[in-house]
């Protein structure tokens, strides 16, 4: 057996052992804990400098956006600037500069009319013409600057812009008949200058504009509207392709529904379409049907523009010395001292 003393000595060195253990655990999970909070700690720090830099980065973000924001509200003032101007040029009096074909203009385009274009352009191909400028009311302010264009004579620019309108508003009557028109106003404006017969590829093109003429009649019946300046185009397609015939009924009939709605609306008839008559009488020298038409226009002052829906003033007796319509008529020694005796 063992003694008691042996016993208790045994025993107290298992005790010291396990304890000796016990604290060598103790400080193993006591390190683990340690450096597992540590790197928690480590982790929170990187956490709040992540944090920090995102909230910084936010920051910048909405600077920037704010100066972004900033950047299109000013295009967006500047391209209601540019509409505005130009819809305020197109206020200017009707000049013969401006009205005839083959008439010089009087004074060069105005560079600024050149940037305001560069800038509406640029605007609507980035799509950054604001949320008030909706494809509707583009559409009718590119129709407004194409018409300007082909005030102007640039009929090249103002075609493309009109031809944007018709892509954003298909169905505008206004749009198809103001392409129309800058159409065979380029057709007219390079046979005068070239003064040759007319060729194929323009005969093409008298035929598009009379498409699109056609198109904007069919448009305004659908609506029950008339838009008589319509026939004055047709008109005139007609003369240039030679056909005289129905040069005069488009005419005739525009004239004699000007008169109607003259009379129905309370306003002055479109005096030109008479104008326009006296013109084609005079250069397939029917000179006494050129003389009778004049009597009827030569003192009007007046005439209604269906296209800015306004009363315009004229001078048919300046307009009459300076078509080259009346040139071998005036130069004519029975003719030319009746028509300047009107």
């Amino acid at each position: 057996m063992i003694g008691r003393a042996t016993f208790f000595q045994t025993i107290t060195t298992i005790i010291i052992s396990i304890l000796g253990f016990g604290v060598a655990v103790a400080g193993a999970l006591g390190g683990f804990v340690g450096f597992r909070l540590s790197e928690s700690l480590k982790k929170v720090r990187e956490g709040e400098a992540t944090a920090n830099a995102a909230a910084a980065k936010i920051v910048e973000i909405k600077e920037d956006i704010e100066k972004h924001n900033l950047s299109l509200d000013n295009l967006q003032r500047q391209v209601t600037a540019a509409l505005t101007d130009i819809e305020s040029k197109l206020e200017a009096a009707l000049t013969p500069g401006t009205a005839l074909i083959g008439v010089n203009l009087v004074a060069a385009v105005p560079q600024r009319s050149y940037d305001d274009d560069a800038l509406i352009v640029f605007s609507d191909r980035l799509q950054i013409t604001g949320e008030n400028l909706t494809p509707a009311r583009l559409a009718a302010s590119l129709v407004k600057l194409g018409n300007y264009w082909r005030r102007c004579k640039e009929y090249g620019r103002a075609i493309e812009r009109i031809r944007r309108a018709i892509e954003l508003e298909p169905g505008s009557a206004t749009a198809h008949k103001t392409l129309g028109r800058a159409i065979w106003n380029g057709v007219a404006e390079a046979l005068a200058a070239s003064k040759t017969a007319i060729s194929p590829a323009q005969v093409a093109l008298l035929k598009e504009a009379e498409t699109e003429l056609e198109t904007a009649q069919k448009l305004l019946a659908a609506a029950r509207q008339h838009d008589e300046e319509i026939l004055f185009d047709l008109g005139t397609i007609s003369r240039f392709k030679g056909d005289i015939r129905q040069d005069l009924n488009h005419y005739q009939n525009g004239a004699q529904l000007s008169k109607a709605l003259a009379l129905h609306e309370g306003r002055e008839p479109d005096w030109d379409f008479e104008f326009a008559l006296a013109c084609l009488y005079a250069k397939t020298n029917q000179y006494q049907q050129a003389v009778d038409v004049l009597k009827g226009v030569i003192d009007k002052t007046q005439s209604w523009s269906q296209e800015r829906r306004r009363v315009e003033s004229r001078d048919y007796r300046d307009w009459t010395l300076s078509d080259p319509d009346f040139g071998e008529m005036l130069a004519d020694p029975t003719w030319g001292p009746q028509v300047r005796a009107l």
